[in-house]
């Protein structure tokens, strides 16, 4: 299995954007099924807050996300979130098919301009108080340029709470 995604984002500022992440995602061939093939994920709704420390190179940022339930339900073998399966251990491998709140906190270093570490820890709350998740993540990106970067990523995701927490 496979998966990417279109992303569109816009900087209202410096230190403020907001966008849009379709993933798309790629089950082969499953014998004997007919879950196999390509599928859009949940749509991704985000405004993110930067705030670089002055004098470090260090910077800070907030995100609020929405997650809107667009994926496909028919296609698919696995959960790609842990938040995609529900408390009957009903799951679809595309979608929540629940809408979901996320907010985020992000710490990026910067070195010399061309390789960054980014660390990340959300709180993730899929609506109907079905489920709460903490997702954490790390990774490096390298930008050669500005407008191309290559991502090597680690990231987790478990749940919190049961019930019906917020």
């Amino acid at each position: 299995s496979s998966g990417g995604a279109a992303s569109l984002g816009f900087g209202l500022s410096e230190a403020m954007e907001i966008g849009l992440s379709l993933p798309f995602y790629y089950d082969g061939e499953i014998s004997g099924t007919d879950l196999d093939g390509f599928g859009a994920g949940d749509l991704q709704a985000y405004l993110k807050y930067s705030y670089p420390l002055e004098q470090l190179p260090i910077h800070l940022a907030f995100s609020a996300e929405l997650f809107i339930p667009t994926g496909a339900k028919d296609i698919g073998f696995r959960p790609r979130h842990q938040w995609y399966i529900h408390d009957d251990k009903n799951s679809y491998a595309f979608s929540a098919k629940k809408w979901a709140g996320l907010g985020t906190g992000i710490v990026s270093i910067n070195f010399s301009n061309l390789l960054f570490w980014n660390t990340f820890v959300g709180f993730l709350h899929l609506m109907n108080g079905d489920k709460n998740d903490l997702l954490w993540g790390t990774g490096i990106e390298l930008l050669p340029q500005k407008t191309v970067s290559g991502i090597l990523e680690i990231s987790g995701e478990t749940g919190l709470f049961e019930g019906n927490f917020l």
